[in-house]
């Protein structure tokens, strides 16, 4: 009996139900969908064994080495210590985790952990500005604060407390002239794609406020199946518009193109363009040794460089991914779309 499934399902999981709806999963007996929320499954497989999905986690990796790249402040160090370029950054614990901290740590005499008051410090003295803050456990791009000052440090420490953030990660900003920022998605030792990535925005017609043109823009996304999180209340698009001189009300003239976000994470509503078949091999190799060298099967690479189709310069790492979201890349045109079907036909075609 065929499967349903939902509009609200996770990608990955619309994805396994409808190749094993069209008998295209020959090695699967059965899969069972947590119905309600559509986001976790189990495939069970013809010879007994059992593969788990959840979100966009296909349960190729092993545990550790997924636990170790979720924690950026934990990625970061193993990183510098293989002498991988990454832009220097450390973690901060926040209030209530630092009190959490030095009860747990009472009976060892052990109070020295970095605090908020430190990472004010070592922003200002050490890395500068701009620079990043980000959730240390976060992923696509959630609560990543671009800030050019200490007013912008402030609002994103707010904003960490009101979501009870226990660690944040404060970063340098990369300064590589004419860079951009691409993903390097590597599958069972090979380049499955690589692409760049943009910050959301949206362009004018002379007619529409700045808050229409988002939500018609995310209407089109979730419409082609991108599940974007695009939220006009999100704090970082208002100072984003504020310093621009820019508000939620502005209505853009035709063809006047304004900037919304910071980052450039696709699940944030950045703009994808595909590299795959134009990156060089070079760039391929980097992206394959560093998925060996994490031990990790399945992962998502996200570098800053200037040219990602010439051989490698400069470039810096920003943060590895061990469950990378494919549903932003998929939907930019129908030859990426029939990749990643492909990937997820194989992964779970394949008992773990």
């Amino acid at each position: 009996m065929p499967i349903e499934s939902r509009p609200h399902y996770a990608f990955l999981v619309q994805q396994l139900i409808h190749l094993y709806n069209t008998g295209q999963l020959n090695r699967v007996q059965a899969i069972h969908v947590e119905p309600e929320y559509g986001y976790a499954a189990m495939i069970h497989y013809k010879n007994g064994a059992r593969r788990y999905l959840n979100g966009a986690n296909v349960d190729a990796n092993p545990s550790g080495a997924a636990d170790i790249v979720l924690d950026k402040g934990f990625a970061k160090r193993f990183m510098a210590q293989m002498e991988m370029p990454t832009p220097p950054g450390r973690t901060f614990l926040m209030p209530h985790y630092y009190e959490a901290f030095l009860q747990a740590m009472a009976k060892y005499n052990l109070t020295d952990a970095a605090t908020v008051d430190d990472l004010r410090a070592y922003v200002r003295d050490e890395i500068g500005y701009p620079c990043y803050l980000k959730p240390n456990d976060g992923a696509r791009g959630r609560g990543v604060f671009r800030c050019e000052d200490a007013n912008d440090v402030e609002t994103a420490l707010a904003y960490f407390i009101e979501q009870r953030v226990d660690l944040v990660l404060a970063e340098a900003a990369i300064n590589l002239p004419g860079a951009d920022e691409y993903r390097i998605t590597v599958y069972d030792e090979a380049v499955f794609a690589c692409y760049a990535r943009q910050p959301f925005t949206v362009t004018g017609d002379g007619t529409h406020t700045v808050h229409e043109l988002m939500l018609a823009k995310r209407a089109a996304l979730t419409a082609a199946g991108q599940k974007a999180s695009i939220d006009p209340a999100d704090p970082r698009i208002a100072a984003r518009l504020r310093k621009n001189n820019r508000s939620l009300d502005y209505i853009p003239p035709y063809e006047e193109v304004i900037q919304l976000q910071d980052i450039a994470n696709i699940s944030s509503g950045g703009i994808v363009t595909d590299y795959t078949t134009q990156m060089h091999p070079a760039w391929a190799a980097i992206g394959v040794d560093i998925a060996a060298k994490f031990g990790l099967v399945l992962c998502g690479i996200d570098i800053i460089c200037t040219n990602i189709t010439q051989p490698p310069g400069d470039y810096r790492i920003i943060e590895i991914n061990a469950a990378p979201g494919l549903s932003g890349y998929a939907g930019a045109s129908a030859d990426t779309r029939n990749r990643v079907i492909h990937l997820y036909r194989t992964i779970f075609n394949t008992p773990p």
